[in-house]
């Protein structure tokens, strides 16, 4: 009557190592409002429980060295260097030039909520 969901189906993907994806690399990746820039560097995080996805994007991109900033609805999360920058506002408060500026983007692929996250470097990344 109900699947077996066994060890083995569970840990397919674990939801707080970003899986890559080099497929993105090379091109513009196309999603509202992100600048026309070249994907340098991408992975995936996927969906594990309300806002964990995000929350593993954040922190990899935290351990990683990156000041992130805040959501706002479906818009893109901006992150740059904080070694530079301390601050990095909401999407809607960016204008051209601070998009052009930034490292990367986290873009969400079925909302930030119960969805998985790309995180697309413009820049090479800190690794």
């Amino acid at each position: 009557m109900f699947e077996d969901f066994s060890d083995d189906i569970l840990k397919k993907a674990n939801p707080d190592e970003p899986m890559d994806r080099s497929d993105l690399i090379g091109s513009a990746y196309d999603y509202k409002e992100l600048p026309n820039k070249e994907t340098v560097y991408a992975v995936e995080f996927v969906p594990s429980g309300t806002f964990g996805a995000i929350n593993a994007a954040q922190t990899y991109l935290k351990d990683l060295g990156y000041t992130i900033g805040s959501m706002q609805m479906s818009s893109p999360i901006g992150f740059a260097d904080s070694d530079k920058y301390d601050y990095v506002s909401k999407w809607w408060n960016m204008n051209r030039e601070d998009k052009e500026s930034l490292d990367g983007a986290i873009i969400p692929l079925d909302g930030f909520r119960e969805g998985g996250v790309l995180v697309l470097f413009f820049k090479e990344p800190k690794l």
